[in-house]
């Protein structure tokens, strides 16, 4: 549950820094499991990047057994 929680504040720690107006990069949405973010480019082109969040299995694996 600390881990939850502590993967939660850093997901607001990002958008907070990385917010929808920030001029570079954005987090457009951010989830425990998932990051959709925006990269603005020199030029104005935008690239948006997904990006999945997994568990540490070994960190799971030892918490079941």
């Amino acid at each position: 549950m600390a881990c939850l929680n502590t993967l939660k504040q850093e997901i607001r720690t990002l958008e907070d820094i990385f917010g929808k107006h920030h001029e570079r990069f954005q987090i457009v949405s951010a989830s425990v499991d998932e990051l959709s973010c925006r990269f603005i480019g020199k030029s104005g082109k935008k690239y948006i990047i997904h990006a999945n969040i997994t568990p540490r299995r070994a960190h799971l694996e030892q918490r079941i057994l």
